[in-house]
């Protein structure tokens, strides 16, 4: 492999022999002592074979004299190719270009991967992440990560643990939503109680830091205590903690979802703006199209189109689309079954959107029709975490 390269870095000529002269030919290889290799015979009898460009000019002088004819084929390799193209400038600085480029990318992040996100969206944590100076471009070499870490949960309590670790370019980001009472970023060792933010009925409790002040199949009320950080110690002692856990509760809910018949609707005109831009690591270079479109009312579609490296690698390099499409608000109605339709997707979504953070144990819908539009309301029972952390002042 390294000999093939160097032969190809150093330039090379076929050189071909007929039948008559191929004694004659294998001869001067022998007085010459010329490097050759792909020796192969021809159709016609002769030989062919390869040797580098900086021999030509002696073995050709010993063929001469010797009186032995041979054909020469043209310059290959490195050296006819920058000959063929040493008036184009833009083709090797481009080529340094990019072999700097290269070298450059090693260093800095291609991609972000999260994982581990339920509520949140991984393209809001990537976002969170670029706040504090590490994204896609961003040089890793010397970022502390254990800092970055840090920092991050301090300033945002919907993620109560975070890792981030390189794999080659890659930044592997793994996290933890904060699902219960606690914020992230309080002080896990100052004094603190829990109480209950919403009425409801204990089924479960879990106990990390405190002492609980309710029991299972107790009845509390919004406000209420749960775990007290503030814990007697023999007659008269007092010891103070930061109260942590879990409690449990059935507590009720209600969604109520309302489509009116008539309502006013959004209806797309001709008129749009499009607005290219290059992403190159991270740092984006506009290309071209207005800032914004003239109509005051319109809706903004962003699309991003990635590029990737054969077997689907991708690489920090896309091109991103903003639209901006201008409407109107016209008036419309919706029919019986139009009406059954939307209320229907609404009532799903909140209902998905209550199944992240509790239990459903029951159910009881009604569903109302008339002329003004079509009503749901459903009336749940489910188990949910109602602890809520509170402050307390020492004495």
């Amino acid at each position: 492999m390294l000999k093939t390269f160097l032969q190809i870095t150093a330039g090379y000529r076929d050189v071909s022999a007929s039948r008559e002269h191929v004694v004659g030919t294998l001869n001067c290889l022998r007085e010459s002592g010329v490097a050759h290799w792909r020796m192969r015979n021809t159709e016609d009898g002769g030989i062919a074979f390869r040797i580098r460009e900086r021999d030509v000019t002696a073995f050709r002088g010993l063929c001469d004299a010797s009186a032995v004819a041979v054909q020469w084929g043209d310059l290959r390799g490195l050296p006819a190719l920058l000959r063929r193209y040493r008036r184009r400038w833009g083709i090797p600085i481009g080529a340094a270009v990019f072999a700097l480029l290269t070298a450059l990318s090693c260093r800095v992040v291609w991609e972000v991967d999260v994982t581990g996100n339920e509520k949140l969206d991984k393209t809001q944590i990537i976002r969170m992440l670029s706040d504090y100076g590490f994204g896609v471009g961003s040089p890793f070499r010397f970022v502390d990560f254990d800092v970055l870490q840090n920092e991050f949960l301090l300033r945002n309590e919907e993620i109560a643990w975070i890792s981030v670790n390189m794999e080659g370019t890659v930044a592997r980001v793994q996290v933890r939503e904060n699902l219960g009472g606690r914020r992230a970023g309080e002080d896990s060792t100052g004094i603190s109680n829990m109480i209950a933010a919403e009425d409801g009925q204990i089924v479960e409790v879990q106990i990390r830091g405190g002492k609980a002040a309710v029991a299972i199949h107790d009845v509390v009320q919004k406000g209420e205590l749960l775990i007290s950080g503030v814990i007697a110690v023999g007659e008269d002692g007092v010891r103070y903690e930061h109260a942590s856990g879990t409690v449990l509760a059935r507590v009720n809910r209600q969604i109520m979802v309302e489509i009116p018949k008539n309502r006013a609707e959004k209806v797309y005109t001709s008129e749009e703006n499009v607005r290219k831009s290059l992403i190159f690591f991270g740092k984006e270079i506009k290309l071209f199209g207005k800032s914004s479109i003239d109509n005051p009312t319109y809706d903004t579609i962003v699309s991003e189109n990635c590029l990737s490296l054969p077997g689907g690698m991708p690489i920090p390099v896309g091109i991103r689309t903003e639209r901006d499409r201008a409407y109107r608000m016209e008036p419309g109605s919706l029919s019986d079954a139009e009406a059954y339709v939307a209320a229907m997707q609404q009532y799903r979504e909140e209902l998905d959107a209550l199944l992240a953070t509790a239990e459903i144990l029951s159910v009881e819908c009604e569903h109302h029709a008339d002329e003004n539009g079509y009503r749901i309301t459903a009336r749940l029972v489910c188990v949910t975490d109602i602890a809520l952390t509170a402050g307390v002042s020492a004495p």
